[in-house]
């Protein structure tokens, strides 16, 4: 499961329980489909898929066909992540970007548009929920919204609070890269050549070594650690490197807890959406930020307060239109190829704000203090949002 949905599932509002669907088609389309998306960066055959057919109003039609969950009496109100549903029990709606409505692909979203503004004006949904004010925009000017308008609300995302007491090296400042958690890099993106799209280019990995290149040599009491998966001719150019670590291999989970633990500076120049709850697991480790000011990031890293913004690149087209980048598109194209080649612009900017943070550890400390304070009592705290999803489903009931 990905973190950010693990984190809803698992901390769920008083009163309140998740059950989720098992069926053997939740399975099926989990495999195919959302791991896919979010988790193997096989984008290719999700590229491919989406041309096709609308992936996930395709899931909504199936599960109304299958009746896996809408016949459940076990189930008072549905939460969905990213597709409507069809039927006559009561639901509320998580959408994590405009396009993830139908599965990634802006035309779907243009020829489904009139079919998704029926269900989410129906009197059934009850909810529209999202976890950024810029997603809540691209919502309202990518559908017809007069009549639902005043079911969008904002609950930003939530991290779990860590147990322990943070602990600094007075002879080392470790800066952490974390692609993925744990991306096995499935079968299809090692034969299509996407296997390190998602981890490493479209997160700045190429950007992260590069600084780290020039840093290493004006200080000399650095190390990066990079938990990702790593292009082979980038490795060999980097393995001998000193003070780079490489964890491209999956690790068990109180592994990558001890790296994040031991950290001073979490370094992630991304190219892509804010990768959900990657920010909020390092600000619950009290480390501070260094990343593009792109996509949704500003509204999780608050430049100069938990962490550092560094410009996002001018030859990367990070959106098409008023949307992401559609995958499968010329345009689409375009953007792996630029991510491919680290932008010098960024590598510098990257390396000016690093800076910052090596040379001044008091502020590096501080930032990384009040990092943690917003998740473990801010706006990104888990009792922060289970208030606003109690709210929710409270209403959502009450109204039948």
């Amino acid at each position: 499961m990905h973190s950010a949905f693990w984190e809803i599932v698992n901390y769920p509002p008083e009163g309140y329980e998740f059950v989720l669907s098992n069926t053997t088609w939740d399975r099926v389309f989990d495999r195919f489909v959302s791991r896919n998306e979010l988790i193997n960066a096989n984008f290719a055959l999700v590229g491919f898929l989406n041309k096709l057919f609308p992936l996930r109003l395709a899931k909504a039609w199936l599960d109304k066909l299958l009746k896996s969950t809408l016949s459940r009496k076990d189930i008072d109100l549905i939460f969905s992540m990213d597709h409507p549903i069809f039927g006559k029990k009561p639901w509320v709606i998580f959408i994590t970007w405009p396009t993830f409505l139908t599965g990634m692909n802006t035309s779907h979203v243009m020829k489904y548009r009139g079919f998704i503004e029926q269900h989410l004006t129906s009197e059934y949904c009850k909810k529209i929920m999202t976890w950024s004010e810029l997603c809540r925009t691209a919502i309202l000017a990518n559908f017809d919204d007069r009549h639902f308008a005043d079911k969008i609300a904002v609950i930003p995302l939530a991290m779990h609070r860590q147990n322990f007491v943070k602990s600094h090296s007075a002879d080392k400042v470790k800066l952490l890269f974390v692609g993925s958690a744990n991306n096995p890099h499935g079968r299809v993106a090692a034969m299509l050549g996407t296997k390190f799209f998602f981890d490493f280019y479209s997160k700045g990995g190429g950007e992260a070594l590069h600084a780290f290149r020039i840093l290493n040599q004006r200080y000399s009491n650095l190390e990066l650690i990079m938990r990702t998966g790593v292009p082979s001719a980038v490795k060999k150019a980097f393995e001998n490197f000193p003070n780079i670590r490489f964890i491209d291999n999956v690790i068990p989970r109180e592994d990558l807890e001890a790296e994040f633990r031991s950290a001073d500076i979490f370094v992630f120049p991304t190219h892509q959406l804010t990768p959900w709850t990657a920010f909020l697991e390092a600000m619950s480790y009290e480390l501070p930020i260094v990343t593009t000011n792109v996509y949704t990031n500003p509204e999780i890293v608050q430049d100069g307060v938990t962490g550092l913004l560094i410009q996002p690149s001018k030859t990367v087209p990070y959106y098409w239109k008023n949307l992401l980048t559609p995958m499968g598109s010329p345009r689409h194209r375009e953007y792996m190829e630029a991510i491919g080649t680290p932008d010098p612009a960024v590598v510098d900017d990257l390396v000016a704000k690093t800076s910052l943070l090596i040379e001044n550890p008091n502020l590096r400390k501080e930032l990384g203090r009040r990092a943690r304070r917003e998740v473990e009592e801010g706006k990104h705290s888990i009792a922060r949002r289970n208030q606003a999803f109690k709210q929710i489903f409270d209403a959502a009931l009450e109204s039948g």
